[in-house]
């Protein structure tokens, strides 16, 4: 039970760094298209 609940978290933690890159990688398009226009 303890692995399992220890390995989602990892998973969790990992998930978590990636929406935070999608997130910044959102943000800077974002600018680059106000820039733009």
């Amino acid at each position: 039970m303890y692995a399992l609940k220890n390995s989602q978290g990892k998973i969790t933690k990992e998930h978590s760094k990636h929406l935070e890159f999608i997130g910044i990688v959102m943000f800077i398009a974002i600018l680059i298209r106000k820039n733009y226009v």
